[in-house]
């Protein structure tokens, strides 16, 4: 479903009268607040969890010769690195390695202190900062790509034909701005089957969309 189509649904869900919204822009009242919700419900849903499958994508920049920090903006849309999943390499993936990440206290304490500060060479280890910069080490002794993934901030849907991020359980939305719209009027059985459908859809995007389980190599 479009943004648009969404709004709707939730009209007709709510049991509301007349017809629309016919646009999400320029509404007023009732037709506003749904468009509202719907923008509330999205949001929420999408930070229910910070790993979402939905939100996970490639990140590839280019390491520069003499600089070991990389800004948070480097990724425009970043909203957490996907630690696990540093590569680098120069020239062609041929000879791809990956980076082995550091917390930042300990990266800084060792490789950010004394002589370890001038080493320089292809990059082995890398740090994210408080900030969500990356400080790579050794620094690099010419220009090299890494790549890997990240999770992106939540997706706004601002036109009519915009649609979700995920690709399906659009109506968990509608039912979430539904509940929204039931506290407004005091509706507590409206509520209530609002919520029971949420959580039905909820549930299946949980199992759909959670981050694997990976387990290690059985001990030896």
């Amino acid at each position: 479903m479009t943004f648009l189509e969404i709004c709707q649904s939730v009209r007709r869900e709510s049991g509301i009268s007349g017809n629309g919204p016919l646009s999400v822009a320029n509404n007023i009242g009732e037709l506003d607040r749904i468009v509202n919700w719907v923008k509330q419900a999205y949001q929420d849903i999408q930070d229910i969890k910070t790993d979402w499958q939905f939100l996970r994508d490639d990140f590839n920049f280019i390491c520069t010769a003499s600089l070991g920090n990389y800004p948070k903006s480097t990724v425009a849309d970043l909203a957490n690195w996907k630690k696990d999943s540093f590569r680098v390499y120069l020239n062609t993936t041929d000879d791809e390695q990956y980076l082995d990440p550091v917390e930042w206290y300990l990266f800084r304490d060792t490789r950010l202190y004394g002589p370890s500060r001038s080493v320089t060479g292809r990059p082995i280890e890398f740090s994210i900062k408080p900030d969500k910069s990356i400080v790579v080490w050794p620094t690099p002794d010419t220009n090299y790509s890494i790549d890997g993934e990240y999770y992106k901030k939540a997706h706004v849907m601002v036109a009519d034909s915009d649609e979700p991020i995920f690709s399906r359980f659009h109506m968990a939305i509608v039912w979430n701005a539904v509940m929204r719209y039931a506290s407004y009027v005091e509706s507590p059985t409206l509520f209530a089957k609002a919520q029971m459908e949420y959580n039905r859809i909820i549930n299946k995007i949980d199992n759909d969309e959670s981050a694997p389980i990976c387990v290690g190599n059985t001990l030896a």
